[in-house]
């Protein structure tokens, strides 16, 4: 193997090296972007969770309101 060839070889060393480089770079920037996505996700996630436990409760307070409602009617039409 001569110099020229040895050269070459260093030469193709570093442009691997430098793609590499750029790979990794890359590969952060999407890691990172993939954590914000994730964060996100949780956070919609514990408001759906949030919204879901409200409707749930709006809607038993609801039926407490009209079962009420319905027993004084009830009560209403009996004592009169």
């Amino acid at each position: 193997m001569g110099q020229d060839d040895v050269v070459k070889m260093l030469e193709k060393l570093s442009d691997i090296s430098e793609r590499l480089a750029k790979v990794e770079v890359i590969l952060n920037e999407r890691s990172r972007a993939t954590s914000e996505i994730v964060e996100t996700l949780e956070q919609h996630e514990e408001r759906i969770r949030e919204l879901e436990q409200s409707d749930t409760q709006m809607f038993t307070t609801k039926n407490l309101f009209v079962w009420g409602v319905a027993t004084l009617i009830a009560a209403w039409g009996v004592l009169h």
